[in-house]
């Protein structure tokens, strides 16, 4: 049985939500509950898409986090995967391979894919930050997703601003840890996707000839800056830009089945 760290199964919590029903072409039930502009929750949803897996999302307002109101653990992503809830990005991937692979033991990942997989947390998405955070604005921009979902503008406009003022403060924080002078963001941005090429050793991916999910990781990584400048500028570097074309083909479309609080399609 899997547990939360400080926590309970999830079947135990008091005032738990109810779980949608388990899906037949899977075997799997999986709840995310996640910020739709973090980068660990979109390597998460990356990775759930690469192998066709249906998920139900469930959006987290980040003041108040009344939806996580059923368990004492507020960070995000957190899921529930067959009733048992789990977090931390990597280990809700590595429990849904798991279960996914079942009966049969599912495949243990390479040193390489480790590493690269604790490359994308420990320097991508540092630098992913500071550069969607450089400046209130960009930092607005970012937490703008929060209007557009089903939120009640007295929770979804305050959460925006305090949001982006908060994350601004982060992201000066994090810029100084890692020795990125003032306005060199962009420059430590083109010097991870330097070091993202360098790791392809002229083959399509991290895993070779075929992605392994350190390429999902990565890949899940840049898609959530989408939309966003940041995504623009790290794609005019050529080889990454391959790079994610192939990604995009291979982990396809979304296997997004709901998101809880919204119209179902």
């Amino acid at each position: 049985m899997l547990f939360l760290p400080r926590g309970r199964p999830y079947a135990a919590a008091a005032g738990a939500p109810p779980l949608p029903p388990l899906l037949p072409k899977t075997g799997l039930c999986v709840t995310l509950y996640q910020y739709e502009a973090c980068p660990f929750c979109n390597k998460v949803r990356a990775y759930l898409d690469s192998r066709r897996i249906p998920y139900t999302v469930v959006e987290v307002e980040p003041m108040m986090k009344s939806q996580l109101a059923w368990q004492a653990y507020k960070k995000v992503p957190l899921a529930v995967i067959n009733g048992v809830a789990v977090a931390d990005s990597n280990a809700i991937v590595d429990v849904v391979e798991a279960l996914a692979c079942a009966p049969a033991p599912p495949p243990q990942p390479e040193p390489r894919e480790l590493a690269w997989r604790a490359w994308t947390d420990d320097t991508l998405i540092k630098v992913l930050t500071i550069n969607l955070y450089r400046y209130f604005g960009e930092s607005l921009q970012t937490f703008d997703y929060l209007t557009r979902r089903n939120f009640a503008p007295y929770l979804a406009v305050p959460a925006k601003y305090f949001g982006a003022a908060a994350m601004t403060l982060v992201a000066r924080k994090r810029r100084a840890a890692l020795g990125v002078a003032p306005g060199g963001e962009r420059a430590a941005l083109r010097g991870a996707l330097e070091e993202l090429e360098r790791g392809l050793c002229g083959s399509p991916f991290l895993g070779g000839e075929v992605p392994s999910r350190s390429d999902v990781a990565a890949f899940g990584a840049l898609r959530s800056v989408v939309a966003l400048p940041v995504h623009a500028a790290a794609m005019e570097h050529a080889p990454t830009k391959a790079w994610w074309m192939r990604m995009e083909a291979h982990v396809g479309g979304s296997s997004l089945q709901h998101r809880v609080g919204e119209p179902l399609p």
